[in-house]
């Protein structure tokens, strides 16, 4: 039962992590570039592509956390984590 909650908990919130930031990249303007400009050199730090990218982590997001697709959106929040 402990484990089953702790899961749980553990797929919400790091849902909810990709949720918020994905959602802070799409809110504000130019923090996805501004981010890849600062940490990663510049790779990636097309608007468009900060976009998208921002895009599927929410949908990711989202669907971990109504724990729908499991199989593909844990494994898919692993690599964005």
């Amino acid at each position: 039962m402990l484990t089953k909650l702790s899961l749980l908990i553990m797929r919400i919130g790091t849902g909810m992590l990709l949720v918020l930031w994905g959602g802070a990249r799409l809110a504000r303007e130019g923090l996805g570039p501004g981010l890849a400009e600062k940490y990663y050199g510049g790779i990636g730090a097309d608007s468009t592509l900060q976009t998208a990218f921002a895009s599927v982590e929410v949908l990711i997001g989202a669907l971990v956390v109504l724990g729908l697709f499991r199989k593909y959106t844990l494994i898919g929040s692993a690599i964005i984590l």
